[in-house]
């Protein structure tokens, strides 16, 4: 109006408005309200949840309501949706999962009678074992893959004679064994059969002592050789008990862990080598591994530290072999009995 009087100093006064308030109750109007905007001012309200975002041509937004973002929905192309919901809270990462079983051969096996080559006279089966009385020998009709796997068995020789040979052991054919005339061992044939991989998992001599050795390498070799040649990769201990409990545990890698009551063998000399565990590995998954055990004598670990007996005695010597367990995949030959 023509002819006012300015307004004093505790008024405000805004362009392109055309009136006039006093400051606090302007204050009080901006406090009520979540966005205001007027051309020319740069505000920036810090209220709970205002957002000053500048995308989309820039806003004010409350994103107090983005607790979940699945409530964002679609984009809408608004300013406050990309404001809010474009670089809201991020989703919670899913839990991680069970960690992926480590490999191994699941499938057990309990050989029987039925599953097994009777090489001796002297061998009577029972149940998933058998006994012998005087020389025999059995091996199973089954090759198995053993990495991952195992075999296990109750050993029992307190009726062994001194100086005896009793024991478990794997041979590896190239073709499914059918007994005495598919037999292969590490050493040299007299009668021209080629040799093949030989994993002693036990050898005992009377009730004196015991062996485990690994024989890779179907070359004569030399002593202390890592290769595991036909001299081997042993292990030679004091038999600690008549009866007990063998474990011989396969590793993907070709490595052979033997346990007595769950006790480790260890001291092999030599260590067998990565070599030698590669003939292993090959081995088991192209013809596998078969499972020997016999009871003779003429040679038995140890023989300088135990009774000599003589061969007499072997008639009269009795090996009970209990409980066979075997956890593989059959390469060749029939599926056994499963436990």
């Amino acid at each position: 109006m023509l002819g006012s009087p300015a307004p004093p100093s505790n008024l405000i006064s805004f362009p392109g408005l055309n009136f006039n308030m006093h400051a606090q109750v302007l204050g009080l109007l901006l406090l009520s309200a979540s966005v205001i905007a007027f051309p020319g001012l740069n505000l920036n309200l810090n209220a709970t949840g205002v957002k000053r975002c500048t995308d989309r041509g820039g806003c004010d937004c409350d994103c107090s309501w983005v607790t979940d973002p699945s409530k964002c929905g679609v984009d809408d192309g608004s300013c406050c949706w990309g404001c809010c919901c474009a670089s809201g809270p991020a989703p919670t990462p899913p839990s991680p999962g069970p960690p992926p079983p480590s490999p191994s051969n699941a499938t057990v096996y309990c050989p029987t009678a039925a599953d097994m080559n009777n090489e001796g006279e002297g061998t009577t089966f029972e149940g998933n074992g058998w006994s012998f009385h005087g020389s025999s020998r059995v091996s199973s009709k089954t090759s198995w893959n053993l990495l991952g796997g195992f075999m296990e068995f109750e050993m029992d020789t307190s009726g062994v004679a001194d100086g005896v040979n009793t024991n478990f052991y794997t041979s590896s054919p190239d073709k499914p064994n059918c007994g005495v005339d598919c037999y292969c061992d590490i050493q040299k044939s007299a009668s021209g059969k080629p040799s093949c991989m030989e994993m002693d998992i036990i050898e005992v001599n009377g009730k004196c002592a015991m062996a485990t050795t690994i024989h890779t390498f179907a070359t004569d070799g030399r002593p202390n050789n890592a290769d595991c040649d036909r001299w081997g990769c042993g292990s030679v201990n004091k038999l600690p008990l008549a009866q007990f409990r063998i474990k011989a545990a396969f590793g993907t890698d070709g490595s052979l862990t033997v346990t007595m009551n769950g006790n480790p063998i260890n001291n092999y000399s030599p260590a067998p080598s990565g070599s030698s565990h590669e003939v292993v590995v090959k081995t088991m998954q192209s013809i596998g591994a078969v499972i020997e055990s016999s009871q003779w004598f003429g040679w038995a670990p140890a023989q300088g530290q135990c009774p000599g007996g003589s061969k007499d005695q072997l008639p009269n010597s009795n090996l009970k072999i209990s409980n066979v367990r075997v956890q593989g995949t059959v390469v060749q030959g029939p599926e056994p009995t499963k436990c």
